[in-house]
C-alpha cells in the first residue's frame, strides 16, 4: 500500500510539470483570432477571390499565427519579471496594443492597398491631421471586430481561469520552461511554410501579416550610401532634353541642360495638332489644380461606367485631354515635387520631408523670374509633410492654407470642403497681378470621404462607396469653379492644368484582367487643360507623367533655360512620350505606346506590348532601373542644382 501511495504521487507530479501556463496560451489564441479576422477581412474585401488568393492568405494567416506566438511570448518573459503579480495586466496590456496594431494596420490596408509601412512612423508627430479619418474609423464595425469583441471575450476567458495551484518550485520552473520552449516550437513551425515559398510578394497584404510588413518595410527607404552610378547616369543623359552647358560652374551637375524650346513659333498653322490647341500668348497665366486622389478609372472620359464625373466628362471635350497620363509617386507629396521640379520621385525616403536642405530648381521659381506672381491654396495645413518649408523654397510667394480662412468655414474630412478652397482660390487670383503662376491642392476626396447630403448616392457605406461620393462631390465642385472663373477677366489670358495628385487604392470595379491592369488602376490619373487660351479640344494619346509638367509649360511661354529636369515638352511632336511611375518595393514601370513595363516588388518582370522587340524591352527595364539609381544618388550627393545658384 505505502508503494502504490509513493508510485501516485510521483505520477501527479509528474503531469504537473508539463503545465503551460493558461494565460498566455489564451493570450496567443486571442492574438491569432484577430490576425485571423484581419486576413479574412482583407480576403473578402478583394474582387475576385481565385486560388491564387486563396493560397496568398494561408501564407498570411501562417504569419499571424507566428506573431501571436511572438505577441505571447514577450508578454509571458515580461510577465516573468512581475512573479505573477501582474501577469494577466501584462498579457491584456500586450493583447489589446497588438489589437490596436492589427485595427490600423487593417484601415490602412483598406486605403493604400498594403499593410502599415515603418515609415508612418515619421506622422505620429502629425496625428492631428489625421483626426477626421481617426474619428471616422473608430465608429466602424472593423473596431468592434478586431478590438472590442476579442478583448471582451478574453477578459471573460482571464476571469474563467481558476488560481493556480500551488506547484512546487522545481515544477513551476519547469513549467515555465515548457511555455516557453512552446511558443518558440510555435514561432518556428508557423515560419516554415511562409519563410520557404520562395516566389511570395510581402506587399500583398494577403501574402504577409501586419506584423512582419512593418518589420520587413523598415528596409525599403533605408538610406544606404551608393557610389556614383556611372552608367546609370549615361543611360539617363541619353533622354535628356537639351544641351549640356558649357558653363564650367554647372559641371558637376549631371541633369542640368540648356533648353530652348521652339515648338509654338513652329506651329505652322496646322488646325488639328497639340500645338495648335495651346500656342498663343507667349506669357499665359498658368493654374495647377490638384485634384485628391481623383484617379482615372472612375472618370468617364477614361471609359469608366459608373457615372461619377459627368462634368468632367463634358469638360474633356472642350480641352486639351491626355488620355495616358500618369503619377509619377504613389503619395501627394510625390505629386508636388514630380510636377513642380520635374524630378523623379526617389525610390524611398521623401524628398520634401528627407532633403529639405538640398537645393532643386523648380518651375515656380524660373516664372518668378520671369516676372509672374507665384501663390498656392490649400484647404487644411501647410505644414503636413513639411510643405510650409519645401513651398516657399521652390519658388512659391503666397501660402494660403487653413489659417486664412474663417472659422466658420465648411469643413469635410481633413479640411476645408472643396467648394470653400475654390471660393478662397478664386478670391487670391482676383487680386494677382498678371502674369501669375498659382496652384490649389483639394482635400475632400481623402478618406474618410465626407460630403454633403446632396452628394450621397445611397449605394453603401463601404470606403468604396464613399470614395464613389467624394469623387461624385469633386467633380460637382470642379464644375461650379469652372464655370465661375469663365467671366474673369483674367480667364481669357489663362491656362489651366487639371491633374490628380495620385491615384487611389480603392478596389476596382472589377476585377485586375493583368498586371497592366493592376498598374493602370493604381496610377493612371487625368489630365485636362483647360482655359481662355485653348483654341480647340484635343485628345492626346502619347504617354506622359508628371514630371513632363514644367518643359510642357515653358514650350508653351517659349522662353530658353537651363534646369535638371527629367520631363519633357508634352506639345513637342518630336518626342514619343514615356511615361514612368514606381511605389518603393511594390512596383514602378516605364510606359510608351511602344510597350510597357512593369517591375513587381523587385522579383518579376511584366511586358506589355512589345511584340518581339527584345532589346526595347531591355531599354526600358535598364531606364527604369537608371532612373531609381540616379535619383538616389543625386539626392544623396545633393547635385540636382547648385547650392549658390538661388
Amino acid at each position: 500500500m505505502l508503494i502504490k501511495n509513493r508510485n501516485t504521487a510521483r505520477k501527479v507530479t509528474f503531469l504537473n510539470c508539463f503545465h503551460p501556463e493558461p494565460v498566455t496560451i489564451v493570450t496567443f489564441l486571442f492574438s491569432a483570432l484577430g490576425g485571423i479576422i484581419s486576413h479574412t477581412l482583407i480576403f473578402l474585401n478583394l474582387p475576385e477571390k481565385t486560388y491564387r488568393e486563396f493560397h496568398n492568405v494561408i501564407l498570411g494567416l501562417s504569419y499571424d499565427l507566428m506573431i501571436a506566438a511572438e505577441v505571447a511570448l514577450v508578454a509571458f518573459l515580461i510577465s516573468l519579471i512581475f512573479f505573477n503579480k501582474a501577469k494577466k495586466l501584462i498579457h491584456g496590456i500586450f493583447l489589446t496594443l497588438y489589437l490596436f496594431f492589427l485595427f490600423i494596420d487593417l484601415n490602412y490596408v483598406f486605403q493604400f492597398g498594403t499593410h502599415l509601412p515603418f515609415s508612418t512612423i515619421e506622422y505620429l508627430s502629425e496625428v492631428e491631421s489625421f483626426s477626421s479619418t481617426i474619428q471616422a474609423v473608430f465608429f466602424s464595425l472593423n473596431l468592434w471586430l478586431i478590438i472590442v469583441v476579442p478583448v471582451v471575450a478574453y477578459i471573460f476567458f482571464l476571469l474563467k481561469i481558476p488560481r493556480y495551484k500551488k506547484f512546487s518550485f522545481l515544477e513551476s520552473v519547469i513549467n515555465l520552461f515548457v511555455t516557453m520552449v512552446l511558443l518558440i516550437i510555435f514561432i518556428g513551425l508557423f515560419a516554415v511554410y511562409p519563410n520557404s515559398y520562395v516566389s511570395k510578394n510581402l506587399n500583398d497584404p494577403l501574402t504577409s501579416s501586419a506584423g512582419i510588413y512593418f518589420y520587413w518595410s523598415r528596409n525599403i527607404e533605408k538610406e544606404v550610401k551608393i557610389t556614383r552610378p556611372g552608367h546609370a547616369i549615361i543611360e539617363i543623359t541619353k533622354i535628356l532634353v537639351g544641351k549640356k552647358t558649357t558653363d564650367s560652374k554647372y559641371e558637376n551637375y549631371p541633369l542640368i541642360r540648356s533648353v530652348h524650346n521652339l515648338s509654338c513659333q513652329n506651329n505652322n498653322n496646322d488646325n488639328i495638332s497639340l500645338k495648335s490647341s495651346l500656342c498663343g500668348n507667349s506669357r499665359p497665366n498658368v493654374l495647377f489644380l490638384f485634384l485628391e486622389s481623383f484617379r482615372a478609372v472612375e472618370v468617364g472620359a477614361y471609359g469608366s461606367p459608373i457615372k461619377i464625373t459627368p462634368h468632367f466628362d463634358a469638360w474633356s471635350k472642350k480641352g486639351v485631354f491626355f488620355k495616358n497620363f500618369y503619377a509619377n509617386g504613389f503619395q501627394t507629396r510625390h505629386g508636388q515635387v514630380a510636377a513642380y521640379c520635374s524630378i523623379m520621385p526617389n525610390y524611398g525616403s521623401a524628398i520634401m520631408k528627407k532633403y529639405p536642405d538640398n537645393d532643386f530648381y523648380c518651375l515656380p521659381e524660373h516664372l518668378k523670374k520671369m516676372g509672374y506672381e507665384t501663390s498656392w491654396v490649400f484647404g487644411s495645413d501647410a505644414a503636413f509633410d513639411n510643405q510650409i518649408s519645401f513651398l516657399p523654397k521652390i519658388g512659391i510667394d503666397k501660402i494660403v492654407d487653413q489659417f486664412s480662412f474663417k472659422s466658420d468655414t465648411e469643413v469635410l474630412g481633413w479640411g476645408f470642403s472643396d467648394k470653400a478652397m475654390y471660393q478662397k482660390w478664386i478670391e487670391v487670383l482676383d487680386k494677382e497681378q498678371e502674369p501669375f503662376f498659382s496652384s490649389a491642392l483639394t482635400i475632400t476626396n481623402h478618406h474618410p470621404f465626407e460630403v454633403p447630403q446632396k452628394y450621397k448616392l445611397h449605394q453603401g457605406q463601404d470606403d468604396t462607396h464613399k470614395y464613389y461620393e467624394a469623387m461624385y462631390y469633386t467633380d460637382g465642385m470642379l464644375n461650379e469653379f469652372l464655370n465661375q472663373i469663365q467671366d474673369k477677366p483674367w480667364y481669357k489670358n489663362t491656362l489651366i492644368f487639371i491633374f490628380a495628385d495620385t491615384a487611389n487604392y480603392q478596389q476596382p470595379q472589377a476585377a485586375y484582367k493583368d498586371y497592366e491592369d493592376f498598374i493602370r488602376t493604381r496610377t493612371q490619373i487625368p489630365l485636362l487643360i483647360l482655359g481662355g487660351q485653348v483654341k480647340h479640344p484635343y485628345v492626346e494619346e502619347r504617354f506622359f507623367s508628371q514630371i513632363d509638367l514644367p518643359p510642357t509649360v515653358l514650350d508653351l511661354i517659349s522662353g530658353p533655360y537651363i534646369a535638371p529636369w527629367v520631363g519633357v515638352s508634352m506639345i513637342d511632336n518630336n518626342q514619343p512620350g514615356i511615361a514612368f511611375t514606381n511605389r518603393p518595393g511594390n512596383y514602378w514601370g516605364v510606359m510608351s505606346q511602344a510597350g510597357r513595363y512593369y517591375n513587381e516588388a523587385n522579383k518579376r518582370d511584366h511586358y506589355f506590348g512589345f511584340g518581339g522587340d527584345d532589346k526595347l524591352k531591355q531599354d526600358y527595364k535598364e531606364l527604369g532601373q537608371s532612373w531609381l539609381n540616379v535619383t538616389k544618388w543625386l539626392l544623396q550627393e545633393n547635385l540636382f542644382w547648385l547650392n549658390n545658384e538661388k
